[in-house]
């Protein structure tokens, strides 16, 4: 019968734990489960000592009931007391040395049955590991010891490896979830060398690298007996795959490699491959959590088609939107049909070799040694010691189930004879018998379920893993995405700067253009200037000498009349000749102011001054001659400045100066209307100029014919 309460919170020392404790005295138990119930020590030792007294039990677990001393002696006397009891389960309660000490003496006595004792995340300390594993020593039926989760580290190690080195029963050894580090599985490898029969190893999650791998493998190389190795979730890395590589050429012994999560990548997966192809034990490799690529699976599909004996390979599922995802079905799919064919014709030659022991036998026996050959009788004789030792082996298997069930009709006879009720007693028997073997397939059921919930695990693991990939692969080309586009945008910024710089040096250049013309503009105009100022003078000029002109012009009018005055008063009277003389310098000074050349001439040369009197001579006056040099010389000196000048240009300058002074801020048109009209006036004033040139020029030859 098997009782399962796990999780069921009981207590220490309540009615529901004492009603148990009675239960079980009835001794119809053969597994009990009872993890997390709150047994404590008080309820530890109730429900342990109602168990003393079985005979059917063979399985009890009572994890995580915070069992310490006082607990574990009572479960150490159950131990001494109950030689049936084939697995114990403590996982989860505080191991201290002297619970240790307690629990490792009813574990080395002669009566301890157990087989399989797991004692994980027990928090041990190296000197209670020490004590555990000294007594563990002298153990001789356990065969599979679980101590994962227990910070095991390199000084805890040394422990370990000396339990290795004595105890040769024990055949499987779980330090998963540990602190071995590279040095601890050092440790473990020496005492392996010294160990022969140890066939499963579990080093899962011990932060081991390239160089423990290389330490352990240096050791299982010479190692005939180990049969499953469990490295999962380590750094190993593509050197330590290179260093398993190197064992499975020369290893024929391991048929199950676990390698799950150990950062083997496609290099890694190659390495491994090279080495399936010669290797002839193998038959289980666990490829999960480990970025192998198409590469690797490439490498693994080639390498098996040299291999017959790899039945089973672990790879991720495909997940994701790859380009090569085909490929990747494809090559797994050959491999899938490889391992399949490995496995059926593993079970053919199993068939094969059993129907040819058999007909080789029928032959030899029908024929007779003489009448064989050599090879037939040679092959007969190997296919009969073959025959033999199968049987042999055979009958040892059912000589040591005989003897148990020996064992147990002893005790069943036993209790028979103790019992008051043989008839009953029988029936208890065969009971017991039911419930040993429901017990043994209820404990496969149990290992099956327990890998079955680490399978799941790992794959669970493996699944977040795998998105996680997909999630870092996608966020990789997100990055490059955004890495291209900021490049892009600053090629379009460099572009946009050295566009702007472009634009810059157009509008400066634009600017200076218009500079310059704004500059060639302002030098027309300050020549226009120039010239305007030029005219200007000129044109003050020309006016003072038309004012000078008009002046004499009047001057003129005037002599004319005072002349014919004086010619109306000749008629009328004659003068003397005095008067003649003073009127006529008089008549020539009055008509010198109509011209400049003759005044020039009077001004430049000996004047000879000559008058006509009244008899019609001429006659010489010399005082006359010096007045009226005085008098031409009075008058002509505030106008020599204007005698050298050029006629012509005088109304010109003023013209222009006019023109350039009114036409400033007008637009083009405008500006050539008024110079022409300023053209215009200045021509008009030149040609009043040369008449009144003209106009003197004859003055002064009136005067030369009077002088």
């Amino acid at each position: 019968m098997v009782v399962d309460w796990v999780g069921i919170a009981f207590g220490e020392n309540t009615k529901e734990v004492r009603a148990m404790a009675d239960l079980f005295k009835c001794d119809k138990f053969a597994q009990i489960f009872m993890d997390e119930v709150g047994l404590g020590d008080d309820g530890t030792m109730r429900i342990c000592q109602s168990l003393n007294t079985s005979t059917l039990l063979v399985r009890i677990d009572l994890g995580y009931n915070d069992i310490r001393s006082k607990g574990m002696k009572s479960i150490a006397e159950m131990i001494r007391k109950l030689p049936s009891l084939r697995c114990l389960d403590l996982k989860g309660n505080p191991l201290d040395s002297s619970a240790a000490r307690v629990l490792g003496a009813a574990l080395a006595s002669k009566e301890c049955g157990i087989q399989v004792l797991r004692l994980q995340e027990m928090n041990m300390d190296n000197k209670s590991l020490t004590i555990l594993c000294d007594s563990l020593k002298h153990c001789l039926s356990l065969m599979n010891l679980h101590l994962g989760e227990n910070g095991i580290n390199p000084q805890g190690a040394k422990a370990v490896g000396q339990l290795l080195s004595s105890n040769q029963t024990l055949t499987n050894l779980d330090l998963r979830n540990n602190s071995l580090t590279d040095q601890g599985v050092s440790i473990i490898a020496q005492s392996l060398a010294h160990n022969t029969g140890l066939l499963g190893l579990v080093l899962w999650k011990n932060d081991i690298h390239a160089r423990g791998v290389q330490a352990l493998m240096a050791s299982l190389q010479g190692n005939s007996r180990v049969q499953s190795l469990d490295l999962g979730v380590n750094p190993l890395g593509a050197d330590g795959m290179n260093w398993l590589k190197e064992m499975l050429l020369v290893n024929r012994s391991l048929t199950n490699l676990g390698v799950a999560a150990t950062e083997m990548v496609s290099e890694g997966a190659v390495c491994l491959a090279e080495a399936l192809g010669m290797n002839t034990s193998l038959q289980s490799l666990d490829l999960r959590r480990n970025a192998v690529g198409v590469a690797g699976i490439m490498a693994m599909e080639r390498s098996l088609r040299l291999n017959h004996t790899l039945c089973t390979i672990a790879f991720d599922a495909i997940s994701g939107d790859f380009a090569d995802n085909d490929m990747e079905v494809e090559l797994r799919a050959k491999i899938k049909s490889i391992c399949d064919d490995n496995r059926a014709a593993a079970e053919d030659r199993k068939q094969q070799a059993a129907s040819s022991s058999v007909g080789v036998a029928n032959e030899v026996s029908e024929s007779g040694t003489e009448n064989v050959t050599p090879a037939v009788a040679a092959t007969a004789v190997a296919v009969q010691e073959t025959s033999v030792a199968a049987e042999a082996e055979e009958q040892a298997r059912l000589a040591a189930e005989a003897e148990e069930q020996a064992r147990l009709a002893a005790e069943a006879e036993e209790q028979a004879r103790l019992a008051a009720e043989a008839e009953e007693q029988a029936r208890i028997a065969a009971e017991a018998e039911e419930q040993a073997r429901l017990a043994a397939e209820a404990e496969e059921q149990a290992l099956l379920a327990a890998e079955a919930e680490e399978q799941a695990r790992i794959a669970a693991e493996a699944e977040e893993q795998a998105r996680i990939a997909a999630e870092a692969e996608e966020q990789s080309r997100l990055a490059a995405e955004a890495e291209e586009q900021a490049r892009i945008a600053a090629e379009a910024e460099e572009q946009a700067r050295i566009a702007a710089e472009a634009e810059e040096q157009a509008r400066l250049a634009a600017e200076a253009e218009e500079q310059a013309r704004v500059a060639a503009e302002a030098e027309e105009q300050a020549r226009i200037a120039a010239e305007a100022e030029e005219q200007a003078r000129l044109a003050a000029e020309a006016e003072e000498q038309a004012r000078i002109a008009a002046e004499a012009e009047e001057q003129a009018r005037i002599a004319a009349e005072a002349e014919e005055q004086a010619r109306i008063a000749a008629k009328v009277a004659p003068l003397s000749q005095e008067e003649q003389e003073k009127n006529a310098a008089a008549l020539m000074i009055q008509r010198n102011w109509k011209g400049h050349h003759a005044r020039v001439k009077y001004a430049n040369r000996e004047v000879a001054t000559y008058m006509v009197g009244g008899d019609g001579k001429a006659v010489r006056n010399e005082q006359l001659q010096e007045e009226t040099v005085a008098a031409f010389q009075e008058r002509g000196s505030r106008s020599n400045s204007v005698v050298s000048n050029d006629e012509d240009t005088a109304p010109n300058s003023m013209g222009q100066a006019s023109e350039d002074a009114n036409t400033e801020g007008l637009d083009p048109e405008e500006q050539r209307r008024r110079k022409n009209a300023a053209k215009k006036a200045r021509k008009k004033a030149a040609q009043k100029a040369k008449r009144e040139a003209e106009n003197a020029n004859a003055d002064s030859a009136v005067i030369n014919e009077l002088l």
